[in-house]
């Protein structure tokens, strides 16, 4: 007899944890999209929503130390290889919406509120730093005349700025083009020029009169 109520026990023990795994199973497929919209503001994050297709609309440009974001002052003489002008991206438009895919699983929807940033719809495809005025950098760069091409004179982004064209770069909201000189002058000198940067739809930003006053 006492055999017989254990095995009955038993059953409903088991039946009443499948029952309760059951409903926890079904509540937490309920319980994800709702905490999409709870955490990211909308369901974008569940996927099968539209997602908006950004491209840049202004440019602008600054003066920094190095690899840092730490403003200097561009009417002192500063250390060649400690001097970055940097492009920025300022302004973006919404281009068009796309749809994202809307695979399910546990997995995926369990990191879909960590937002990935999409790159612009334009990629920048030249660049054409020129001469604003006459002057002499070095051995190399003896004689620089107005409408000379400084192209190899500077790296973008630490790499010659030929390759780095060629690497087909996305651009981000945050993206920065840090120009830098690669070789050092003579003595002290200040560069005056112009920068062009022409992106995949021919988009072209011009930031003309840029100086860069060098030891």
């Amino acid at each position: 007899m006492t055999t017989f109520v254990f095995s009955i026990f038993s059953i409903k023990s088991c039946l009443t944890m499948k029952l309760f795994r059951t409903f926890l199973t079904f509540a937490l497929l309920g319980f994800i999209p709702f905490s999409c919209n709870l955490f990211c503001g909308n369901g974008s994050c569940c996927g099968n929503e539209p997602v908006p297709a950004y491209k840049i609309t202004k440019m602008s440009v600054k003066d920094v130390e190095g690899d840092t974001q730490v403003a200097l002052n561009p009417t002192l003489y500063q250390y060649y290889d400690k001097y970055s002008k940097v492009v920025y991206v300022k302004e973006t438009e919404i281009a068009s919406l796309k749809r994202t895919n809307s695979n399910f699983s546990l997995i995926s929807q369990a990191y879909a509120c960590s937002p990935v940033e999409d790159p612009s719809i334009q990629r920048l495809v030249k660049v054409d730093i020129l001469s604003d005025g006459t002057t002499s950098y070095n051995e190399q760069w003896k004689k620089i005349i107005k409408g000379s091409k400084l192209n190899e004179l500077f790296n973008l982004n630490k790499m010659p700025i030929s390759s780095y064209i060629k690497s087909n770069p996305q651009i981000y909201h945050q993206h920065d083009f840090a120009f830098t000189l690669n070789s050092p002058p003579t003595d002290s000198v200040e560069l005056t020029f112009n920068i062009k940067l022409t992106l995949s739809d021919s988009t072209e930003f011009v930031f003309e009169n840029q100086r860069m006053k060098v030891k």
